[in-house]
């Protein structure tokens, strides 16, 4: 009798141990397919975006962030919690397909892979400008991108009348940072960027012309702003250079745009060139204390490769098409400049 009990329940033992199996096999088989197949996110159509911001914990992005968006928050949390997301959860932008599942979420954020953003720097743009598009980007504030950027100058070149002397450490471009980038990184993404352009290759030719990096690049900002057609570039630079090399005035206009503070201004007018300002090139010989605008590599290139030629004037065309007509001599530049204003008392143009 005993026997038969024994073998009785050695039986059920023997039959209930595969069937665990083969219900741990499909509840695991389950689980992936949940993990695997089901999407991460309530919405179907448009990508996700999610801003990890800088020392954000897990939890609190989880809160205020993921929770709303998940279609299954629970899951997903216990599975992250698995996958020792909140020991790996790095600051950053991050864009998901709807359908991601799971697991693509987060080992996407675990592993840090996340975007940079798209940053356009206009030339001729000032240095508030400048920073308002970096803190408008990032994840900075204004005040840290201004100290940030503060940090490049430290070559003890730079005019101490400069008025946006952040300027002649930067490049109007278009660049890709890490939203999340803190004040020590942005500090030395510019100051790399900086280095690569002024290699020895350009601040020998610089030597050569007699300027200092810093004067090179406010010279290429007024022809910068002077031009609107670049093959016209290197011959504005060459302009300039010559009146810098027989001491005149450089008589520009941009400078006194700047002065203005009216990139928009078509007529410069005489009471104008009478400001007293120290970057009045009609009042002050040499260079203005510093660059009037954000540079391009182009503008800088055409200041050091100028054009050489005898024109000591150039006045913009009488059909307002902004090219220009370079002459010699003082008489031949009056004719075109009478003209020019001709052109724009037909066209009421006054300011």
């Amino acid at each position: 009798m005993n026997a038969k009990v024994y073998f009785s329940g050695e039986m059920r033992v023997k039959r209930i141990v595969p069937l665990g199996i083969f219900v741990f096999f499909v509840l695991f088989v389950c689980s992936v397919f949940v993990f695997w197949k089901t999407t991460s996110f309530k919405e179907n159509d448009n990508p996700i975006v999610l801003f990890i911001k800088p020392n954000e914990t897990f939890q609190s992005t989880f809160d205020s962030e993921l929770r709303s968006k998940l279609r299954h928050p629970k899951l997903f949390y216990y599975l992250a919690k698995k996958m020792n997301l909140p020991n790996h959860f790095f600051a950053g932008k991050y864009s998901f397909s709807p359908k991601s599942n799971m697991v693509q979420v987060i080992r996407k954020i675990r592993s840090g892979n996340y975007e940079h953003v798209v940053i356009d720097l206009p030339k001729g743009i000032s240095q508030d400008s400048l920073i308002e598009i970096l803190s408008s980007r990032l994840f900075l504030s204004k005040e840290k991108v201004s100290a940030a950027l503060t940090g490049l100058l430290q070559n003890g070149n730079q005019n101490q009348e400069d008025l946006m002397p952040i300027l002649s450490m930067c490049f109007a471009d278009r660049y890709f940072l890490p939203w999340a980038i803190d004040s020590s990184g942005l500090l030395d993404f510019f100051r790399r960027n900086y280095n690569s352009v002024w290699d020895e290759h350009r601040k020998a030719m610089s030597k050569k012309l007699g300027l200092k990096c810093n004067e090179a690049m406010a010279l290429a900002s007024i022809v910068e702003a002077e031009v609107v057609f670049p093959d016209e570039m290197q011959r504005v630079a060459g302009v300039y250079l010559n009146r810098l090399r027989k001491n005149w005035k450089l008589n520009a206009d941009p400078s006194i745009r700047f002065i203005l503070r009216n990139k928009k201004v078509k007529r410069i007018l005489h009471k104008d060139l009478g400001l007293i300002n120290p970057y009045n090139t009609y009042q002050f010989y040499g260079l203005p204390p510093g660059g009037i605008g954000l540079i391009s590599v182009d503008a800088l290139d055409a200041v050091l490769n100028f054009e050489q030629h005898d024109f000591m004037f150039f006045c913009a065309k009488p059909d307002l098409s902004f090219r220009h007509v370079f002459t010699q001599t003082y008489a031949e530049h009056l004719r075109v400049a009478r003209k020019y204003q001709n052109a724009l008392n037909e066209r009421n143009i006054k300011r």
